[in-house]
């Protein structure tokens, strides 16, 4: 299975899956890692304070990856109810 690739036009070429770490690593092997644009940055960090403000409304505790998952999707998903 070939690794499945997305090309818009518009940004760097991305490698998204591969049948195999090998696969992936070897289609990833010519995309360079750079900065996010600082748009982009601006737009992450405004939702990673929303999120933690929102979280910190929230009656729990984080103590492993897989609680902060099941938090992050709640978030999302009061995001959408909420219309955003």
């Amino acid at each position: 299975m070939r690794p499945h690739v997305c090309n818009t036009g518009r940004k760097p070429l991305q490698v998204l899956a591969g049948a195999t770490k090998a696969q992936r690593k070897a289609a990833r092997k010519n995309i360079v890692l750079g900065e996010l644009p600082e748009t982009t940055a601006r737009r992450y960090n405004k939702a990673i304070g929303v999120f933690f403000n929102w979280l910190s409304w929230q009656d729990n505790e984080i103590e492993c990856v897989h609680e902060l998952d099941v938090l992050l999707a709640r978030f999302i998903v009061h995001l959408w109810q909420e219309g955003r």
